[in-house]
């Protein structure tokens, strides 16, 4: 009792004494913060006090950005424990390393650390981290272990499979509520990376999985923001952050209680946060739009939804179906057959892989390895490398219908998926793999015969034409990178160009091969007579390189040399515009650069370990 009224005497002091608030470094067991008092990071850009949402009573102990006028905040400590109007509050550290939020003399919140600390300290740092440190410097707590609704640079999402422990992000009850709401943000409990937004148990949105140092449908960031990812896969661990290059930018992820993950920019010039992007975007991005084998796709028009092919899969419902809706999905044409031993897998392109949720994986086994693991399980419906840039490395299996596919057009971080199928339904572009079977090819290497006919004429051409006539050719051979546009268009499709029979159509087969590329449609633009005798991957290939070569300002178009690197390397290709639909039409002639391989979106993974 005796220390009971020392200790309020002690703390009624504090409060009669104080004449004017403190901006504090450091807290300690004898160094409180007390209402009014803020504690400051060391560059000024944090700070940690109390805040009082608009139009009401309520208190929290909360962190966000000094330097932003509009007070933004990033971290709140008693969320689900406001106190209404209280005061006097400090917040100080009790033995033994415990930093704690007393209203009066009752605890309202506290770190709930158990290692014992003598002399532990706490400070804000620029990152926005609240830490709890002992004598040596050694974190034994810190607020960026227990998210709110923000995600800073270097604060990650995840999961520590020892201990349990999740890092999610959980939205305010209302903007003026900062309480836990139902909408959360990460990564499931299970399977390969990525991250779900959820509306209690239901989902409402997934990231795709990660893949080639980024999360598949997650832009990226514009500007001059260049970030890269922390990603952490182990036996132990399985998270994920973002580290912007410049600190010195403010930048903050938050899922907002409308249910929106929005990732915002401070713009010093302007004096305002800048929305970069926010997600959901757009109907096929809500989650499981078109039920199982089925993939959603957007043209300018409306959304709409497909089985994956219309050989293999049927709607599950072929009335819903019609009528637009697509929950039921699709189902097989023909079972499969695993008891026989006879089933293979087709080859799905250019998609943002299914729901990873009830998935294995291992990133150490090649693809050979992955398709005869999935081969031996009938539970196996398919499988992928979801990161195929290391160098051939990465496995994943799917036990259970594909959810949630989007077919993607050129330009997203799309990838191939082999899905089983019964032999029946193995047609010739199975990719199911048998010694002594190849893979049937024709239209690239013709393509690729076509470049090195063209390559050689030029040579033949430059040697031995009249050297007053010699200037005129080279630059007649590096315009006519456009008529090779058109020949791979009509080589690829086995369609024909008939502008050039009938003026008055004005480039058909360049204005039809814009148009279904730009609505992610490319494969629509195939002959169906060739359906049998082509790969996909590198029909599409193809098609994009045919509309970068008939670009409308000579610039954009590739040389021949580059031309010919494009199509014998898997890199990724620049992003047309759109081409010159006239070929009457004069284009100016000069030099393309020779560096159109595709472009560095500057993101790069700090570690990756095999599991």
């Amino acid at each position: 009792m005796d220390r009971a009224v020392v200790f309020l005497l002690l703390f009624s002091l504090v409060f009669f004494d104080k004449i004017h608030t403190a901006e504090l470094d450091i807290i300690s067991d004898s160094l409180f913060l007390t209402d009014g008092d803020t504690l400051v990071s060391a560059s000024g850009i944090f700070e940690l006090g109390f805040f009082q949402p608009d139009n009401t009573d309520n208190i929290y102990l909360a962190i966000w950005y000094k330097k932003i006028p509009v007070r933004t905040v990033v971290w709140v400590a008693n969320r689900d424990r406001p106190l209404a109007g209280a005061s006097p509050l400090m917040l100080k550290i009790v033995d033994p390393g415990v930093l704690t939020l007393f209203y009066n003399t009752s605890m309202i919140w506290s770190t709930n650390t158990t290692t014992i600390s003598r002399n532990a300290t706490a400070t804000l740092r620029d990152t926005g981290n609240l830490v709890l440190v002992d004598q040596n410097e050694k974190i034994i707590w810190q607020s960026f272990d227990y998210p709110t609704d923000t995600l800073l640079p270097g604060m990650k999402l995840g999961r520590n499979l020892v201990t349990g422990m999740q890092w999610h992000l959980t939205s305010w009850k209302s903007s003026q509520d900062p309480a836990p709401g139902e909408l959360t943000w990460g990564p499931d409990k299970l399977g390969y990376p990525e991250s779900k937004l959820k509306l209690g148990k239901v989902v409402k949105f997934r990231c795709g999985p990660w893949s080639n140092q980024r999360f598949t449908d997650i832009p990226t960031f514009s500007g001059n923001l260049s970030f890269r990812y922390e990603v952490l896969i182990t036996e132990s661990e399985v998270s994920f952050a973002y580290i912007l290059d410049d600190n010195s930018i403010l930048t903050l992820t938050r899922l907002n209680s409308l249910g929106q993950l929005e990732t915002w920019n401070w713009v010093e010039e302007d004096k305002k946060l800048h929305l970069l992007f926010s997600l959901p975007r757009d109907t096929c991005d809500a989650y499981n739009t078109c039920g199982a084998y089925a993939s959603c796709s957007l043209t300018l028009i409306q959304q709409s939804c497909a089985c994956l092919d219309e050989k293999r899969f049927v709607p599950r419902d072929e009335k819903s179906w019609k009528r637009g809706d697509w929950s039921g999905g699709c189902v097989r044409r023909t079972q499969l057959e695993c008891e026989k031993g006879s089933d293979g897998f087709i080859r799905y392109s250019n998609i943002k892989l299914p729901d990873t949720e009830y998935t294995w994986f291992n990133m150490s086994m090649c693809l050979d390895e992955c398709e005869a693991k999935c081969l031996k399980n009938c539970t196996c419906m398919a499988y992928a490398n979801p990161q195929t840039s290391l160098e051939g490395r990465g496995c994943m299996l799917w036990f259970s219908d594909l959810l949630d596919i989007r077919a993607f057009s050129g330009g997203h971080v799309a990838q191939d998926i082999f899905v089983r199928m019964a032999s029946s339904e193995l047609g010739l572009e199975s990719t199911f793999k048998k010694k002594g079977e190849a893979n049937i090819k024709i239209i690239f290497p013709l393509t690729v015969l076509g470049v090195l006919l063209i390559g050689f004429f030029s040579t033949w051409l430059c040697g031995y034409m009249a050297p007053e006539y010699a200037l005129d050719g080279l630059f007649s051979i590096k315009s006519d990178v456009f008529s090779f546009g058109v020949l791979v268009l009509e080589i690829v499709s086995g369609k024909k160009n008939w502008r050039n029979i009938r003026p008055e159509h004005h480039n058909v087969l360049i204005g039809h091969a814009w148009t279904l590329y730009n609505e992610g449609r490319s494969m629509e633009l195939i002959d169906a007579s060739l359906s049998e005798s082509f790969n996909p991957p590198e029909v599409l290939r193809s098609i994009q390189l045919g509309l970068l070569c008939v670009q409308q300002n000579a610039r954009d178009r590739p040389n021949m040399s580059s031309v010919v690197l494009m199509l014998s390397s898997e890199g990724a290709l620049q992003q047309p515009k759109q081409p010159a639909f006239f070929m009457d039409t004069e284009s100016p002639i000069a030099d393309s650069p020779s560096g159109t391989h595709g472009s560095i979106n500057g993101l790069t993974i700090t570690e990756i370990d095999a599991r």
